[in-house]
């Protein structure tokens, strides 16, 4: 799984990739650029060194790490995941790591040559056109909330099709289509309850009681 996640603000995009990684069943680990994920406050790491020990410990279905700087730590960050496998990571945020003609060394590297069946890799971000373009053409599935500035549909018009571009120019507030550049099919998704997760930790009772399902299952630590 080499996963895109594009929308604006509000729209729901590391909602999606949370919900997106727990359908793994298995550790996710979330590079955290603007403290979006607040409900697991217990697995929030600050530094690459907590993050070896948390690691070496395992058993820990969830780590959140909050970078002081998004571009300095990510190294220190991907270095010490690399050579472990069997987890989804979660980059939110993902256009701080990378323009339309580069991207961090590292996210390059999980990119290019992360094996998808070791480590599913989902990054979101406002648009389209401001990712690196290669990792565009690299990745397997796109999720695309509301787009409206022309290079962000003219990049989903060359990716996925004029059909999926000028669907997603009239989407709704929360809708999206997921398109598969494997199989070049696509879905519109119109019903954020099927895909709710509280990730900020906000939601009234009657809310968890409606997310229970998406709890994370039980897994085995890192390997």
């Amino acid at each position: 799984m080499n996963t895109l996640i594009f929308g604006r603000r509000q729209h729901g995009k590391s909602t999606l990739a949370m919900w997106l990684a727990r359908k793994q069943k298995r550790p996710t680990v979330i590079y955290d650029i603007n403290s979006q994920f607040r409900a697991w406050p217990e697995s929030v790491v600050y530094s690459a060194d907590d993050l070896h020990v948390v690691l070496e410990v395992g058993r820990l279905p969830l780590i959140i790490f909050r970078p002081d700087d998004e571009q300095r730590d990510f190294a220190a960050f991907a270095e010490e995941l690399w050579e472990r496998r069997g987890y989804t990571l979660i980059v939110d945020e993902a256009s701080f790591l990378q323009n339309p003609q580069s991207a961090d060394p590292w996210l390059r590297k999980f990119i290019r040559a992360a094996d998808p069946d070791d480590i599913g890799l989902i990054q979101t971000s406002h648009m389209p056109a401001d990712l690196w373009g290669k990792g565009r053409g690299l990745s397997s599935d796109w999720y695309i909330f509301h787009l409206t500035r022309p290079a962000d549909l003219q990049a989903v018009a060359d990716q996925c099709g004029e059909d999926v571009a000028l669907r997603v120019s009239q989407l709704g507030q929360r809708e999206f289509v997921h398109y598969n550049l494997d199989t070049k099919a696509s879905e519109f998704v119109n019903d954020p309850r099927s895909w709710f997760v509280d990730i900020k930790g906000e939601a009234s009772a009657s809310s968890r009681v409606r997310s229970q399902n998406f709890q994370m299952e039980p897994v085995n630590a890192l390997e």
